[in-house]
């Protein structure tokens, strides 16, 4: 997403609507009265050195700033990993599961296990289970393919969606 669609749709700093000529002044003046923050307002760093207020100016993120944005981007890429896997070993034993293959669901099984013990916090022993069982509930809301969220109340949407 761009800079300018962000501030505008998300509530982003309205100073990415400027040309970074303009931008990079207004963000070092940002950075020097209330530091670097996330989106939400939690800090980042509170206090920037002058030098790093200076190269801001010119288009040069605060060296600290980016280490801890290199730090943070490891962090999750290092968690959507892992949620990655533990859902490819899920999908894994669901489909074994419906073909009633027994030796895919226990590769299923020792590669959840193999998860659990790096991530005894993330996963438990019915893992798998819950995951078949919440995919079988959710396959009983499909109509024709399509889940319907049943908060929403549309009298029409499953006539609708059981036309041929």
């Amino acid at each position: 997403m761009l800079g300018a669609e962000r501030a505008l749709l998300e509530g982003g700093r309205k100073e990415a609507l400027l040309p970074s000529g303009l931008r990079n002044p207004v963000k070092a003046y940002r950075f020097a009265v209330e530091g670097a923050n996330t989106k939400d307002g939690q800090p980042i760093i509170s206090d920037i050195n002058r030098y790093n207020l200076v190269s801001q100016v010119f288009g040069f993120g605060p060296a600290d700033l980016s280490s801890i944005y290199e730090m943070r981007s490891a962090t999750l890429n290092f968690e959507s990993k892992v949620d990655a896997r533990i859902k490819a070993i899920k999908d894994k034993y669901i489909i074994a599961k419906d073909r009633r293959d027994i030796i895919g669901m226990m590769e299923a099984e020792r590669e959840m296990g193999a998860m659990q013990r790096r991530h005894p916090d993330k996963i438990n022993n019915d893992t798998l289970e819950r995951s078949y069982k919440a995919t079988q509930d959710y396959r009983k809301k499909l109509i024709n393919g399509i889940y319907r969220d049943p908060k929403l109340n549309n009298p029409y949407a499953e006539q609708l969606l059981l036309l041929d």
